[in-house]
């Protein structure tokens, strides 16, 4: 009689390991869509609403702007503290500058760090990598003159 109940015992621990077993890896299953769910999500979301106008160069870079944000790329050829700086014909221009990195997460921000209304942000960029950098403008169509110099 002894036998048989352990037996019966073993064979409930065996099931309540094994429905343990099964419920973890569907937990894991549906955590590990949602997670896929969440970053194909975010991916598309960049890709296609931070649509990137052109690349910055060292130097001077024209942006005429039609819309209020305008993203453009810039990719360090060295590492080092970059300072992008604007200069705007008007003071009702306004710009404003967002650094963000590669995945998109917001680095800097700046609005009236420079002369009067415009921009001026110093950041230490890896070469290694591409940054994001978004302007902004109080009005539309405008022209603004974007500084990139490397110290």
């Amino acid at each position: 009689m002894g036998n048989k109940n352990s037996s019966a015992s073993q064979d409930k621990r065996n099931r309540i390991i094994i429905l343990t077993v099964t419920l973890v890896l569907s937990i894991g299953f549906i955590l590990g869509a949602i997670l896929t769910s969440v970053f194909a999500y975010d991916n598309y979301y960049n890709s296609n609403y931070h649509s990137v106008s052109g690349s910055l160069f060292t130097g001077s870079n024209s942006i005429y702007m039609s819309t209020s944000d305008v993203y453009y790329s810039f990719t360090p050829y060295s590492s080092g503290t970059y300072t992008f700086t604007s200069s705007t014909s008007s003071s009702s221009i306004d710009p404003r500058v967002y650094l963000y990195n590669s995945n998109w997460s917001q680095l800097y921000y700046d609005d009236d760090g420079g002369n009067g209304y415009n921009f001026s942000l110093s950041y230490y960029l890896s070469s290694d990598s591409t940054y994001y950098l978004k302007f902004s403008l109080r009005s539309n169509y405008s022209t603004v003159t974007v500084n990139v110099q490397r110290s």
